[in-house]
């Protein structure tokens, strides 16, 4: 409920067609109150996706219309309500992120584990996921450790002419961000922007 004013990047006007080979428009609704943008990495096989939902989505729902607007993406005229590319006259914008979090799995992880021909099971003591995010102008960056310590001797746990239809694809309210491999049913990240919260603050010159 509350605005903050935030740094962001993208373009507007009619140098916007300069993009359409890398920004790909799967789903556009309500007047860009929901819509999902596929923007291109440099490895050819992922893609970082952009999910605005204009509603409440669930981690799962949400990966599910992706998946099916992957599957279907807008394909109507050029320069239309429903073209596929990014063309003249479309506005984006993206805050820049900076995300960093940590995630215990050790609980998720207990149990005895045997490793080779050995005997004695050992038993996961600490498991953290370190993960690092960033989304800005030159593209994004995903860092991602994982810290595990583990204890032998462990007892077992507790279990036509182009008539160019302006669209605006700005990142102002919650959305989704997903980091993608084609052909994959499930994303390797994903966050859920839903505060200033990582957002770089807006500064006057």
């Amino acid at each position: 409920g509350k605005t903050h004013r935030v740094q962001f990047f993208g373009t507007t006007g009619k140098h916007s067609d300069r993009y359409g080979s890398s920004v790909r428009v799967l789903d556009f609704k309500d007047g860009g109150k929901r819509f999902v943008v596929s923007i291109a990495t440099d490895r050819e096989d992922e893609s970082l996706i952009l999910f605005r939902p204009g509603a409440t989505f669930t981690f799962a729902a949400a990966i599910e219309h992706v998946l099916a607007a992957i599957a279907d993406p807008l394909d109507g005229p050029y320069g239309s309500l429903n073209d596929g590319t990014l063309h003249r006259l479309d506005t984006v914008k993206i805050p820049y992120l900076r995300l960093e979090s940590e995630t215990d799995f050790t609980g998720q992880l207990q149990g005895s584990r045997y490793y080779r021909d050995e005997e004695v099971p050992w038993r996961i003591e600490k498991a953290i996921q370190l993960t690092q995010f960033e989304l800005f102008e030159k593209g994004a960056r995903l860092w991602s450790e994982v810290q595990i310590s583990e204890a032998p001797f462990g007892d077992a746990p507790e279990p036509q002419p182009v008539e160019y239809v302006p669209r605006q694809f700005v990142c102002d309210e919650a959305f989704f961000v997903f980091a993608w491999r084609k052909g994959s049913e499930w994303p390797y990240f994903a966050a859920w922007i839903d505060s200033a919260e990582g957002l770089r603050a807006f500064r006057s010159k």
